[in-house]
């Protein structure tokens, strides 16, 4: 079966595309050399031409990227012009499947990874990277020859990012630089391998053409000397936050956080402070690769349950009941320094005062605005203490430096009943049983009154 966008002379591409060794690679020409142009037809029609780039004594790639057309069923043609070949086709179809199933992008300045990357075994993912270096990649020999390293260049920051991301799944541990190349008016991002271990694993990733240059500059090597800057294990490095840049987005982002705020994300991958949600989204994941996500199920089971153990010290403290309570809560963000409240526990407990009946005072630093635009059946305060204000119970759920420094012997005065809940568990039991508060924390044993809790 053949799919095409008109009769005639159409350019045919195959219906069933396997996610092969040949996609892959194909798919890593495109990043590097590839490009979509759409150009007016007949009639106002669209024509989209795609084309792959390449130098004419680069004689491997150029055969390879036309086999595995041909092997599609893609008509194509060839253009030689000032030591450059070009191989083109005319296809909607195939451009769609490029630039929009696979998301790579049309041009140098938006390219990407397919979606498909890091779904696919280490084998696939290393002819990626074999068909990206094809044509970004380069090896420079050092030190009269005796030492080299591999060097990628972009002006893509999708797609630098990406690259470190695939580099690193394959056990690659590249430094990243960002410089104006020659010529240029786009920052480029340059990645670079170096290390005997790290360029032997690369020897194939130009094809036949270099791996000889690769291997008689490796087999000079006389000693083979510990990488600086990372610590490398079998499936991860380790490496020390150097600096920290912060730049407003508007995007997305997935990376995912441990109770003990370890933080798991990439070199040059958008990382965040805040990482409800997904727990879950990785669970589903494993489920559809199928394995069993115990762990990430028992997290999100206590995680469920540490909310539910909230309210009921709240009920105990209360006699039981809610009905007519006003319950405080400070802070609303998932955690410090952000305004994120997606599935954050201030919520969960806010819902659940509401529903039983108790009445809800908040105040977070940052994030009262999209708590709000999240639950509205919330008064929220301009202070703590105003949040204290005839409170019968005050709960701390996000630990903001702000609530270390409150002057606890005034809060307890301003509330009805002085019940401190502190969810994060940031106040001493004995200090706070001293200024008179009847105090709950969170898995310490005992609370303030030296009683052991359930």
């Amino acid at each position: 079966m053949k799919l095409y966008t008109a009769k005639g002379a159409a350019t045919f591409l195959n219906a069933v595309i396997t996610v092969d060794a040949d996609l892959m690679r194909l798919c890593g020409y495109y990043v590097a050399e590839g490009f979509i142009s759409v150009q007016q037809g007949r009639l106002d029609s669209e024509r989209h031409r795609i084309g792959f780039r390449f130098h004419e004594n680069e004689l491997e790639y150029i055969s390879d990227v036309q086999t595995i057309l041909a092997r599609y069923g893609v008509k194509f043609s060839t253009r030689t012009s000032t030591h450059c070949t070009t191989t083109y086709t005319s296809s909607r179809v195939f451009a769609w499947f490029l630039r929009d199933v696979l998301k790579m992008g049309t041009g140098s300045n938006n390219k990407a990874l397919p979606h498909i990357a890091f779904n696919v075994t280490d084998d696939l993912r290393f002819e990626l990277l074999r068909g990206a270096m094809s044509g970004d990649g380069s090896i420079t020999v050092l030190q009269e020859g005796q030492n080299m390293m591999l060097e990628y260049a972009t002006i893509s920051k999708k797609l630098a990012d990406g690259m470190v991301l695939l580099l690193q799944s394959l056990g690659i541990v590249p430094s990243v630089r960002r410089r104006m190349m020659n010529k240029s008016i786009n920052l480029a991002y340059i990645l670079r391998v170096s290390g005997y271990r790290q360029l032997a694993t690369l020897t194939n990733v130009f094809g036949e053409k270099r791996r000889a240059q690769m291997e008689s500059v490796l087999a000079g090597y006389q000693r083979t000397i510990k990488q600086r800057g990372f610590d490398q294990t079998d499936n991860y490095a380790v490496l020390t936050v150097q600096d920290v840049e912060y730049q407003l987005v508007d995007t997305q982002v997935y990376s995912l956080e441990t109770s003990h705020e370890t933080v798991v994300t990439s070199d040059a991958i958008i990382s965040h402070n805040c990482f409800p949600k997904d727990v879950k989204a990785l669970a589903n994941m494993a489920l559809t690769h199928g394995m069993h996500p115990q762990l990430l199920n028992a997290v999100m089971e206590i995680n469920d349950f540490q909310r539910k153990h909230v309210i009921l010290k709240v009920r105990d403290l209360l006699g039981g009941s809610l009905e007519g309570k006003q319950i405080g809560l400070l802070g609303l963000a998932f955690k410090p320094n952000t305004d994120d409240v997606r599935d954050a526990p201030s919520l969960t407990i806010a819902r659940s005062i509401v529903n039983q009946g108790g009445k809800v005072r908040a105040y977070d630093p940052v994030a009262m605005e999209t708590a709000s635009a999240e639950f509205s059946a919330m008064g929220l305060c301009e202070t703590p203490y105003e949040v204290a204000d005839g409170a019968d119970v005050v709960i701390v759920i996000t630990e903001w430096n702000e609530f270390k420094q409150l002057d606890m012997t005034r809060l307890r005065d301003l509330m009805k009943t002085p019940n401190l809940i502190d969810a994060r568990n940031l106040y001493d039991p004995a200090d706070m049983k001293a200024i008179g508060f009847t105090y709950r924390g969170m898995g310490r044993g005992y609370n303030g009154e030296g009683v052991k809790e359930d």
